[in-house]
């Protein structure tokens, strides 16, 4: 089985990780199916939302693979395989893609975070929309302790995500936080049972797909490119994406 699964119905794609033996920890062949798969539904029109999840119930990823990502992203070995050798020469933008950092992917995300999400984990969904998780899930970014620096957003988006103090906490105190702090600071947006979880995001991406794709589309555009400007360049930018809008009428 791929480590990354991809299935499309009725308007929506789901994304799977899927290494349950190692706990969906991000390998190459991950990473690199990942920016294929956005690029993937990004062309194609059918698709108008998007599920990532992942595989068992509970680990929804736990960051890069110590064993076949880690070593390959510092050097410490050669790769081993294609997946890694791609990701070795293409690391730089594969990296982008995957994470969407920056990259201008407009179709809504939903992620359906069925167990612990930490490290990379975290930072993948950070690029996600709509954020449901189970009340068992945990979140944390641990890379300090390990002797590295996140590198898959946090630093540039997490503290746009959620309140400066709380981002600052996730990432210098590397502590690990329960789903109900991750939604009292805004990092997940529900909580629901763990058995109610994939129901619950398909509900909600199928609603997403029934809507006009273009007023999604530009409606999320408007959001990733306001974000964080001052708010006369915000209305500029936001009249800007009516205009452009209205024009595809």
């Amino acid at each position: 089985m791929p480590d990354l699964l991809f299935e499309k119905s009725d308007g929506v794609a789901t994304l799977t990780l899927n290494r349950p033996d190692r706990k969906n920890a991000m390998s190459p062949e991950m990473l690199a199916l990942l920016a294929d798969s956005w690029q993937e539904i990004e062309r194609d029109d059918e698709v108008r939302a998007v599920i990532l999840t992942a595989t068992g119930s509970e680990f929804f990823c736990p960051g890069g693979d110590m064993v076949s990502l880690v070593p390959v992203l510092t050097g410490e070995r050669e790769p081993a395989d294609p997946w890694e050798r791609r990701f070795r020469d293409e690391r730089t933008e594969l990296s982008r893609i995957a994470f969407l950092n920056p990259y201008p992917f407009d179709k809504p995300i939903v992620a359906a975070v069925n167990g612990d999400a930490v490290s990379a984990g975290c930072e993948l969904l950070q690029s996600t929309d709509i954020r449901i998780a189970s009340r068992t899930a945990r979140f944390g970014l641990f890379e300090v302790k390990r002797g590295l620096i996140p590198a898959g957003g946090s630093l540039a988006k997490l503290q746009r995500q959620i309140p400066y103090c709380r981002a600052a906490e996730l990432i210098l105190l590397a502590e690990r936080i329960s789903a109900e702090d991750a939604l009292a600071i805004g990092l997940v947006g529900e909580l629901v049972d763990p058995d109610r979880l994939l129901g619950r995001a398909r509900e909600v991406a199928e609603r997403l797909a029934q809507f006009d794709p273009a007023a999604v589309q530009k409606s999320k555009q408007a959001l990733r490119r306001t974000r964080g400007l001052p708010e006369n360049e915000a209305c500029q930018v936001q009249q800007a994406c009516f205009d452009e809008f209205m024009e595809g009428k």
